[in-house]
């Protein structure tokens, strides 16, 4: 039978052992002029990389085996002040499930800016900015707002998937689908614009859309054009896009979207699970928050992989292998002007060139560590559309189950997913940034 978990007990280092064989380590490896990492260090000692992190960063107790392995594996013997014994239930805690962030979290002044736009003479609001950064999660909040949703009750989502077919997809949304045919019918690309402008003229309609590229189709832009003429317009009208169209109505209030403030970004990689007890923690976020100019999408990523195994949000972990990667945007930049941010904003963190090359690392790594997880990842950037768990477990439906759910369950962990509601049912899909990424990577094999 086995022993009961009451019975258990596991050995925690105290600070001084903990500190004492951190002091080992360094020593061993700078004698060999070698960089550190938590794999090295548990290949030495023939442990888990996790258990390795687990004792050395006393994130949870270990067997007083494993304790005295890691110490023997760098020369040193365990003594009884290195550490203390606890019983398993002394140590487990149920943690308290954070509170829920609302939609568009740290972007709340701009929300409001928005908002009175709206509420006022401002028909048209265009948010730009660079893939991932955020505009998106801004238009969720928006379309989501109690208030706007009391003004606009008729609230339209219209997300283009080509150039040439942006009008259709308008037109299908706010004229739907009988009308928008029997319209282009009779009176073609002329027909619909009117009657497009003419149903956003009357009805209090907030509309979204999302996915236009440049240039504009002549269609696209001769709606814009000709919305911006009316006289009055009950409706008011949202687009995200990265790059800012040549040409838009005099009425449009535009949006240049950047990366996330500081103190947003301490908040929300508590809420991710990435606690930040010491000077040290926080020093470590300073250093990630400062390389990508708060790129909300870059550290998401970057907090997914933080939160999971092994490091289980230990970002001094986290850093110990990965620390050195923070030094090439940086080292870039000063070739530039100096490290500063507005060498960082020259070099171009307005270009995704330093996001990319993070997240092709950080894919690359899930490749290494979850090669199933990694394998689904790649299978699901070729379907199109969002779909639930039983649709993404369906790709690698010859495996056991349980290695089905574990490696959906890596991906969702480590934010490879974003979540939709279709229908109030969740369904999941990798974000387009990161879409694009993984179809480049595996194009090139």
């Amino acid at each position: 039978m086995a022993p009961s978990l009451r019975n258990q007990r596991g050995s925690l280092l105290t600070h001084s052992g903990s500190a004492k064989l951190a002091a080992a380590i360094h020593s061993h490896y700078q004698a060999q002029n070698l960089r550190v990492t938590s794999r090295q260090i548990a290949e030495t000692a023939n442990l888990p990389v996790e258990t390795t992190l687990n004792i050395l960063y006393r994130q949870q107790s270990c067997d007083l085996n494993q304790i005295k392995s890691l110490f023997r594996a760098f020369d040193l013997k365990l003594k009884r002040e290195d550490f203390e014994t606890f019983r398993s239930e002394d140590l487990q805690a149920t943690p308290t499930p954070p509170e829920p962030l609302p939609v568009g979290f740290g972007r709340g002044d701009l929300l409001m800016e928005i908002k009175r736009a709206f509420q006022g003479d401002g028909r048209l609001v265009v948010i730009t900015g660079m893939a991932g950064i955020g505009k998106s999660t801004v238009a969720q909040a928006l379309i989501g707002d109690v208030g706007l949703r009391e003004a606009y009750p008729w609230v339209l989502t219209v997300e283009v998937q080509g150039v040439g077919l942006a009008l259709g997809a308008i037109a299908r949304q706010v004229l739907g689908e009988a009308i928008t045919q029997e319209t282009q019918r009779q009176g073609g690309v002329k027909g619909l614009i009117g009657a497009i402008a003419a149903k956003l003229e009357s009805k209090p309609c907030l509309l979204w859309i999302e996915g236009l590229t440049l240039p504009l189709s002549d269609a696209v832009q001769q709606l814009l054009n000709h919305l911006g003429t009316l006289p009055e317009m009950r409706s008011r009208l949202l687009l995200t896009l990265e790059t800012l169209p040549p040409t838009l109505p005099d009425q449009t209030q535009i949006i240049h979207l950047k990366g996330l403030a500081l103190p947003p970004t301490i908040t929300l990689f508590q809420y991710w699970g990435v606690p930040l007890p010491t000077d040290a923690d926080h020093h470590c976020l300073e250093t990630i928050h400062q390389t990508y100019q708060g790129h909300p999408l870059a550290l998401k990523m970057i907090a997914g992989e933080i939160r999971s195994t092994p490091y289980n949000g230990n970002i001094q972990a986290y850093w110990r292998d990965y620390g050195y990667e923070y030094d090439l945007p940086m080292a870039e930049a000063d070739r530039h002007g100096a490290g500063n941010s507005e060498a960082m904003e020259d070099l171009g963190m307005h270009d995704t060139v330093p996001i990319a090359a993070l997240l092709e690392r950080a894919s690359q790594r899930l490749a290494q560590e979850m090669p199933l997880a990694y394998e689904l990842l790649t299978m699901g950037a070729t379907q199109r559309g969002p779909a639930p768990v039983a649709g993404w477990q369906f790709l690698i439906a010859d495996l056991d189950p349980h290695l089905q759910a574990q490696a959906f369950e890596t991906l969702s962990d480590r934010f490879w997913l974003e979540t939709v509601m279709i229908h109030n049912a969740p369904h999941y899909r990798i974000p387009s940034f990161l879409h694009t990424i993984i179809l480049n990577s595996t194009a090139g094999r």
